[in-house]
């Protein structure tokens, strides 16, 4: 669709298509499989592009609330939008070694089975890898939210996120000796059947660790709310 056309079907000024003037509110554009070259939009609330598998190069939006492109399965070279709260790529199953978004809210990339070394986002809430089995060493993002990454079998030596939120690792069987994360809310390690020497989390919610046989002497993690130990249920107060 060309230009001309397509700010008419949509209600849109020259200006506006090429990103120079601001939309106020909202823009839904789901039933569309393709988008003009030079668009490139500055959108006030939520831009919402989920019938698109592909964008051309050189688009990179501005949207102060939601950017959804949830089945983009590539992005191209130089793709780097600023999005003030969430990014939804849901679709996606790799990413190149350049990309690293800043999103003020959450980051979606539920579908990722690899992350190239160097991947480190800057997100304001969740991140969600719920779909990645590994992650390079040097790994170690910070995320204001929940950091999702409940299908990693093993964590490389050295992975120490900071996360405000909960951490999901339910399928971990093992941890490395000085993995000790912070986290804000919930530690899920509910299949760990031992923790190494030292293994001391400072956790502001709960800590799972349900599968646990034993414990190390000198175990002593700081748990602001309920601590699980071998399908017993113990209140940290009383500790």
């Amino acid at each position: 669709m060309k230009r001309k056309k397509f700010c008419k079907k949509y209600n849109l000024t020259k200006k506006q298509f090429y990103g120079e003037e601001k939309i106020n509110g909202s823009l839904y554009l789901n039933r569309l499989n393709s988008i003009p070259e030079g668009f490139n939009p500055t959108v006030e609330v939520s831009l919402s592009l989920n019938g698109l598998t592909s964008i051309p190069e050189g688009f990179n939006p501005t949207v102060g609330g939601i950017l959804c492109l949830s089945g983009l399965n590539s992005i191209p070279e130089g793709f780097n939008p600023t999005v003030g709260r969430d990014f939804y790529l849901c679709s996606l199953t790799s990413i190149p070694e350049w990309f690293n978004p800043t999103v003020g809210g959450n980051l979606d990339l539920r579908s990722l089975t690899s992350i190239p070394e160097g991947f480190s986002p800057t997100v304001g809430r969740d991140l969600h890898l719920s779909s990645l089995t590994s992650i390079p060493e040097g790994f170690s993002p910070t995320v204001g939210g929940s950091l999702y990454l409940s299908r990693l079998t093993s964590i490389p030596e050295g992975f120490n996120p900071t996360v405000g939120g909960s951490l999901y690792l339910s399928r971990l069987t093992s941890i490395p000796e000085g993995f000790n994360p912070t986290v804000g809310g919930n530690l899920d390690l509910s299949r760990l059947t031992s923790i190494p020497e030292g293994f001391n989390p400072t956790v502001g919610g709960n800590l799972d660790l349900r599968s646990l046989t034993s414990i190390p002497e000198g175990f002593n993690p700081i748990v602001g709310k309920d601590l699980y130990f071998s399908n017993l249920y113990l209140d940290s107060r009383k500790i």
